[in-house]
Parts: C-alpha cells; structure tokens; sequence
C-alpha cells in the first residue's frame, strides 16, 4: 500500500484475485498524471497550441489539428 510499485506487481501476480482492484488503480494513476499535467500546462506554454488544436477539432478540420502537434509539419520559417 506505501509502495506504489509493489501494488502493481501485487495486481500482476495475482491477476486472478486482484484483476478488478488493480485496473481501477490504473486508471487512477492515468487520471492523476491526465490532471497534474493539464494543470501545468499554461507554464510550460501549450496553452495556444491546445486552443489551436481545439479550433481545428471544431471547424473538424483534421490537416490543421495534426499540424498543432506533428514536428514534419513545421516549415523552414518557423524552424528559423
């Protein structure tokens, strides 16, 4: 319980008893790290990109959305 860790080898060793309880501490795990960094994210300045990519989805234009956060889509301009 005080080492995070060994839950999951726990969960893993005995998948059969444990499958339930160790899923839900997955999924935990991923909404915890979902909201830590979605937290940071204004500081580490994505903050435009996701509104970007956001618009994009809306106007449900796919070529603009990939673009927000794929590197091949960078052109020479914005690299200089």
């Amino acid at each position: 319980m005080f080492i995070p860790p060994y839950a999951i080898y726990y969960g893993i060793k005995r998948w059969s008893d444990a499958k339930k309880p160790l899923v839900i501490y997955l999924v935990g795990v991923v909404v915890l790290i979902v909201g830590i960094v979605s937290s940071l994210a204004p500081f580490f300045g994505v903050g435009p990109v996701i509104a970007e990519f956001m618009e994009a989805g809306a106007a449900e234009n796919v070529e603009a959305a990939y673009d927000c956060w794929s590197p091949q889509s960078a052109t020479e301009e914005d690299i200089a």
